[in-house]
């Protein structure tokens, strides 16, 4: 018997992240947390595996008003903050156009708002096949579905793959939807190149000015304060596109503002149409309205508080900086221990994850298995491993690659 709606039947089940996150953490609790390996949320970890959180941050938060800070939000965020959140997704490569935001909580907000305003029932978004996984829950949820193209040809971002599943997508339906998770992608740390996004735009562009088909392109940036220098360029490249070629920006307090369980980004839109725009921000407002209402103004008050004063900013960008640096330190071990080893890996960047690919699901999940059992907790996503560097500190890092290469010969020699 079921009382469910036949739309919400059969969805659900563990999420796969964070059941091996569970797992971790029901281990650490018999054995000691410095005992075992974390290796699986996407969370910057200290040494005693506390979420690592910006002083800067800390001290705007205790510094704000509490009687205005748990006051309800606009609909579409704080002025201020909208206005502050452009500003920090685009920094000094702010695109030519018009550009509105509208707050949502996190990233996934963001993604949802895409989403729900912009494909029909029975539609298809089209990502890479290494991506993140909670793409198709979220489409589910609408009654769409998601369709991958082969991320890589050697070292780089399979642009041919990319455009041929555009133009697919584009003899079957109206709207070519595209997400891309750059720069500093997860899972697999790449990030897509200057050269590479020209190539990615101009065949998109084509596509928008065929006649028949619009375009929306989502850039999931939710990573993008790890990319290292320069890793903003590109955004200025969504400059002057057709009025039917829409760009959507996620962007995420999350990661770079250590805010993670506060829940605050923003979908932000760019166009060549004022039109164009003054329907985004209709539309998402109502959705917003219709789903969790408002966002967390407290989250946006510190973003304020940063824009508002030049030193506190200034305080925020080294903090964020150092952080930034940590994480470089922990890649470079892992990877070049990964070398030596004759560990593959997936072309890397930046960011968050490496990605250590299989031959198989069934060889990734047995070497998930085995590294288990030294109390090294990865998370297996499809033919491969993930590896959440942010999570573990440099002296477990330390000869993790080795233990892994091991683990995936064991588990591939068996499947």
């Amino acid at each position: 018997m079921t009382l469910l709606a036949k739309s919400a039947q059969g969805k659900g089940g563990p999420d796969a992240i964070f059941a091996y996150s569970d797992m971790a953490n029901k281990r650490a609790a018999e054995v000691g947390r410095e005992n075992i390996t974390n290796a699986t949320l996407g969370t910057f970890l200290n040494a005693e595996g506390k979420v690592l959180t910006l002083k800067t941050v800390e001290e705007s938060m205790h510094g704000l008003d509490f009687a205005e800070s748990v006051n309800y939000a606009p609909l579409k965020g704080l002025p201020e903050y909208t206005k502050a959140v452009i500003d920090a997704a685009f920094g000094e490569y702010r695109p030519a156009g018009y550009i509105a935001a509208v707050a949502s909580p996190g990233g996934t907000g963001a993604l949802h708002n895409a989403f729900y305003n912009y494909l029909n029932p029975g539609d298809v978004a089209i990502t890479t096949n290494y991506c993140w996984g909670n793409y198709r829950t979220m489409l589910r949820e609408m009654d769409c579905t998601l369709e991958t193209f082969p991320t890589f040809e050697g070292e780089h971002f399979n642009v041919k793959a990319c455009l041929d599943k555009a133009e697919e997508i584009a003899s079957r339906q109206q709207t070519v939807f595209m997400v891309l998770n750059t720069p500093a992608h997860n899972p697999t740390g790449y990030s897509v190149s200057d050269s590479e996004w020209d190539e990615i735009i101009a065949g998109l562009t084509k596509i928008a000015e065929n006649g028949k088909n619009n375009v929306v392109l989502v850039v999931d940036v939710a990573y993008i304060d790890f990319a290292g220098k320069g890793g903003r360029g590109f955004l200025q490249k969504f400059s002057n596109l057709p009025a039917n070629f829409l760009t959507l920006v996620a962007f995420s307090l999350s990661k770079g503002y250590t805010l993670y369980g506060y829940r605050l980004g923003a979908l932000i839109a760019v166009s060549s149409s004022a039109e164009v725009i003054a329907e985004f921000e209709q539309a998402t407002a109502a959705s917003s309205r219709a789903t969790w209402s408002n966002c967390n103004r407290a989250a946006m008050m510190v973003m304020c508080d940063f824009a508002e004063h030049a030193d506190k900013k200034a305080a925020f960008k080294a903090e964020q900086a150092a952080l930034s640096q940590q994480l470089v330190k922990r890649a470079e071990i892992f990877n070049t221990e990964a070398k030596a080893c004759g560990l593959v890996t997936l072309p890397y960047k930046a960011g968050f994850f490496v990605m250590v690919p299989t031959k198989s699901i069934e060889a990734a999940k047995e070497a998930a298995a085995i590294l288990r059992e030294q109390d090294i907790f990865l998370v297996p996503l499809g033919q491969g491993l993930r590896v959440a560097l942010c999570a573990i500190v440099e002296e477990k890092v330390a000869g993790l690659a080795e233990k892994i290469n091991d683990a995936v010969k064991k588990a591939e020699n068996k499947h």
